[in-house]
């Protein structure tokens, strides 16, 4: 790892000397580089997306939390979460079931392409206190062209994390490198992914709700980390690699070279895998509910993924008809581990075919429909399909209407249909959860005035937007409160509602996200989500220091309906079902952002509510997951800095 790092940063020093002269442009402009999805470089090798500006939530440090409504976590950041707003899996193919950090971990899937005419960097960095050690959280973006036709980027994360009770820490390094280069005739290009992500979480089975914890939580201060908990020594070290080449060769070209009809190919090799440790005898909750009274145990997982993929594609055309279809095939391992007695090893593959058609009509008017189906292999049998269709409503309001299908079946995950270790053992015969989305949506972006200043950039791209979802699903597979996976029946449904909403009142800014939801009685129970998340900020703007500057000061909230909470199970990795409830207590930060020039600096106090007049009275005062509750008040400090060469 630190040999990869020492040498993606060697080419970049290195490279600094090669940029093109004749795209040096006034650094003074300030211009970030541009992106894309992998798609869209891929097929048309264009970078058209301009980089989110925005200061709204520039203090949440947290990525996850930033880019939610609501979740649920352990408590704090970069631990396990879930989503408050539910959404089924719709990943398709073997699903090992080792990542409980979802987008805290880098990959392809989630990844940018950037371009830009001159090297570009950015470091974000946040601290604060918690526990011994405190907090450290940094992000670092790198990413430069070599000429027109080849560019690299190079993004990493960090978080150190001592927590606020005892046996609770949590470090998560994240690294991901990405490269494209095309041809000098246009015919060939070829991008290049690795992802490398680490997890080493160190978890307590949390504190129990009772007067005198209560009475704890109110006097905590310095010295919080005596706090008893109910799992003594458990730790999980997960990790999370990918190398993936994406190349293509264009057998039909236009007059000016472009690629018009191309033959691609698609390598990836994934590997995850999860260690897992208990050195000490257990009590309480988990002893009684959870298998997990031995002195010591030690469980493996290891699953490894080669995948080859063919296909043949268009550009995607800004008018008129473009598609792509191929074949791939993957060649999978899976090993569970807990003695030599008690292991398992899986050898399978899959085979499907896939197709997508993309449509624009007056240029008003866009359809997208993408089709995927197993043929052969240990998904045999599993599909997905989505038809997603975006018009422009009113060009002087900047008015869009959506509709989007998506239906899916699909297996289990692996870790839900077969278990070996010292806590669990089971072989289940689950069969395929199928599902059907409905959605329609209406979003209004926000006006930008002519002079682009602090003023406009700082604004979100949307001014308000309505979403609509309804869902049936058939077998819904979720851990019950034993921890072992279950389904549940036919014919169950949900009803989702998302509102996004920003006024600009100039110097008063107002900012809410919420979504209400409602399930079938027994899906409800199977979820455990609340039927209604929020998060809001206002505050006020202006420019500070004879406009040297610019200023924000303002309030950050977040509250949820009260709910019964899964909790978490690091011997599965799988958030099961509980009877204790969390929810339904707001979480108020006190914010004052800055930006001066290229640097923007963020001073907080989370959690100011803490300890005012009626918090005492909240049903589910402090906790985020049962037994788990958020940190108490504190500071952080933080800074994102850009470097234009």
């Amino acid at each position: 790892m630190r040999r990869f790092v020492i040498l993606c940063f060697g080419l970049i020093s290195i490279s600094l000397s090669a940029q093109n002269e004749s795209e040096v442009y006034d650094t003074a402009r300030r211009l970030d580089p541009k992106n894309s999805s992998i798609e869209q470089v891929y097929r048309n090798f264009s970078f058209d997306q301009l980089p989110d500006s925005s200061m709204v939530f520039f203090s949440q440090y947290d990525a996850i939390k930033q880019k939610h409504i609501g979740i649920q976590d352990l408590g704090d950041i970069g631990t396990p979460y879930r989503n408050q707003l539910f959404s089924i899996i719709s990943k398709n193919g073997f699903l090992s079931g080792l990542n409980p950090f979802g987008d805290i971990y880098y990959s392809s899937a989630n990844a940018l392409m950037y371009n830009g005419k001159m090297p570009y960097t950015e470091f974000k960095y946040a601290q604060g206190r918690a526990g011994t050690r405190g907090l450290i959280n940094f992000d670092a973006l790198h990413t430069q062209n070599f000429g027109q036709r080849s560019g690299i980027s190079l993004k990493y994360h960090s978080v150190a994390y001592d927590g606020f009770y005892k046996n609770q820490t949590t470090i998560n390094k994240n690294l991901h490198f990405n490269y494209y280069f095309r041809s000098k005739n246009q015919r060939y290009l070829a991008l290049a992914f690795i992802s490398w992500n680490k997890s080493s979480l160190k978890m307590n089975g949390g504190i129990a709700r009772d007067p005198e914890t209560d009475t704890l939580f109110r006097r905590l201060g310095a010295n919080v980390r005596f706090v008893d908990v109910l799992l003594n020594n458990s730790r999980n070290t997960n990790r999370f690699a990918e190398y993936r080449l994406k190349h293509s060769y264009a057998i039909i070209r236009a007059k000016d070279s472009s690629a018009q009809l191309s033959i691609g190919h698609d390598f990836s090799y994934t590997r995850q895998s999860n260690y897992y440790t208990n050195k000490a005898t257990d009590y309480g909750f988990f002893d009684s509910v959870y298998y997990f009274n031995k002195d010591y145990t030690a469980d493996s997982m290891l699953h490894r993924a080669y995948s080859n993929t063919l296909e043949i594609f268009t550009p995607i055309r800004s008018k008129g008809m473009s598609f792509r279809s191929g074949v791939q095939y993957d060649n999978f391992s899976f090993l569970s581990f807990a003695n030599n007695g008690n292991f398992h090893l899986l050898r399978q593959h899959n085979l499907s075919i896939f197709g997508q058609f993309h449509f624009v009509f007056l240029k008003n008017f866009q359809s997208n429909a993408y089709g995927k189906i197993f043929l052969d292999g240990y998904n045999a049998g599993d599909y997905y399909g989505e038809w997603n269709n975006k018009t422009l409503l009113s060009k002087k309001e900047r008015l869009y209407m959506s509709a989007d299908l998506q239906l899916g079946s699909r297996q289990a995950t692996y870790t839900q249909q077969f278990f070996t270790g010292n806590h669990y053992v089971y072989n289940n015969n689950l069969k395929p959860t199928n599902y059907q989305i409905l959605s329609i949506a209406f979003e209004r972006l926000l006006k930008r005035p002519t002079i682009y200043n602090a003023y406009s950039y700082s604004l979100p791209k949307k001014q308000y937007g309505i979403k609509l979802n309804y869902l049936l699903i058939d077998r819904y597979t979720y851990a019950g409160k034993d921890g072992l996976p279950t389904q549940g029946g036919m014919g169950q449904n949900g009803l989702q509602t998302e509102i996004f909403a920003h006024l600009n009142l100039k110097k008063i800014q107002v900012h809410q996200e919420m979504a209400f939801q409602t399930f079938s009685a027994s899906l409800k129970d199977q979820i455990q989500l609340p039927s209604f998340i929020s998060k809001s900020s206002i505050y006020f703007q202006s420019y500070a220091f004879k406009k040297s500057g610019f200023l924000q000061i303002g309030f950050d909230a977040s509250i949820s309906s009260t709910y019964k909470a899964s909790i978490y199970n690091p011997a599965t990795l799988q958030w099961q079902l509980t009877e204790y409830s969390v929810g339904a207590y707001p979480f108020i930060d006190f914010f004052v952002n800055a930006e001066v020039k290229t640097a923007r600096i963020f001073f907080k106090m989370e959690h100011i509510n803490m300890d005012l007049p009626n918090t005492r009275y909240y049903p589910n005062y402090l906790f985020v997951s049962p037994f788990q509750p958020a940190s108490p008040r504190r500071f952080r400090l933080g800074f994102a800095w850009k470097f234009y060469y």
